[in-house]
């Protein structure tokens, strides 16, 4: 039985948003901390499982041969076969079942990180400077960035699950291959830095937006990056400035659609995708002007909108929530 407890740290929400769970979600997470079960089992045949208990529910679990189990003090993760798993909903053992966390997906992209752990490839020369994805075992424990951190890695981006985009140096990289909180980790690969809208575009493209990593100390990585993407066909439309801490720069370009793959493949670029074009809302005055209603140009011109046949009549507006169409 693998564990790697590192401490009863709390998780600590790393680039996660709060959410607000609906009523159906919620009846959901009641019933299986009532210990029931789902209504369809959905796992792939051998497939593992993983639960969440609370430390009483724990207690009850400690004879169970779990693959992996990571203790958070206010909760435990176990990561169990699926006879494991059987056994316990057969004791009643209160868990909540989560969604696997062996799989990430990236512009259409599925990456199985079960399949071939590429760990062992983070030696010195086998991968230059640049961008990397790593998985964690878990919800990132402060200890465990801590630990990255002192490695010289640089978080840059949270993907679910459990997964950052990071920025390291080979011989970085060999250091984190040896961390027993980290499940997973690959190189950030030119196809899933491409929004998959952008490619079903042709000619030249107006409002591509691209973000590039700024992290330069002696060397003007943005500039060099919009550099090399002029020199690709790219017409500089808007340059934006990091903000912060932040370590990237949105910059807009009209490019040929034969240029976004060269893009992709620069160093430094991270993300292109298309921005539609923003038409800001006209002022209520301004609006008037254009219909022609200036003699006089005073609030309060119900009469005249009467007069053009412009009453009201027959239409319904209504503003929900987004999310009401989802329960």
């Amino acid at each position: 039985m693998q564990r790697a407890d590192l401490g009863s740290h709390r998780a600590t929400p790393y680039l996660r948003r709060t959410a607000v769970l609906p009523a159906a979600a919620l009846a959901l997470f009641v019933l299986l901390a009532a210990g029931a079960s789902l209504p369809q089992d959905t796992r792939a045949d051998g497939e593992s499982v993983t639960v969440r208990l609370t430390p009483d529910a724990y207690a009850m679990a400690r004879d169970v041969e779990a693959l992996r189990t990571v203790d958070y003090g206010a909760f435990v993760l176990l990561e169990l076969s699926p006879d494991a798993y059987d056994d316990l909903r057969a004791r009643g053992v209160e868990l909540m079942r989560r969604p696997a966390s062996t799989k990430l997906l990236l512009q259409g992209t599925t990456i199985d990180t079960r399949s071939g752990s590429r760990r062992e490839l983070a030696t010195p020369g086998v991968w230059g400077d640049g961008f990397h994805l790593i998985q964690l075992i878990g919800p990132a424990k402060n200890v465990w960035i801590a630990s990255l951190e002192a490695a010289g890695i640089e978080l840059l981006q949270y993907y679910d699950p459990n997964a950052f985009l990071i920025r390291a140096k080979p011989d970085e990289l060999a250091a984190v291959g040896g961390l027993d909180f980290v499940a997973w980790m690959g190189p950030y690969l030119p196809e899933y830095r491409v929004s998959s809208d952008l490619l079903t575009r042709s000619g030249r493209i107006e409002n591509v937006s691209v973000t590039i990593y700024d992290g330069a100390t002696n060397h003007d990585t943005v500039g060099a990056t919009i550099a090399a993407i002029q020199q690709l066909g790219g017409i500089l439309v808007e340059r934006g400035s990091a903000r912060g801490a932040d370590r990237f720069v949105t910059v807009l370009f009209a490019l040929p659609a034969t240029s976004v793959r060269p893009v992709a493949r620069l160093s430094d670029a991270t993300w292109l995708n298309f921005r539609a074009p923003f038409y800001p809302d006209e002022d209520e005055m301004s609006a008037q002007i254009i219909a022609g209603n200036t003699a006089p140009l005073n609030p309060g011109y119900n009469g005249w909108q009467a007069g053009v046949g412009v009453t009201g009549n027959g239409v319904t507006v209504a503003v929900l929530d987004r999310g009401y169409d989802t329960g």
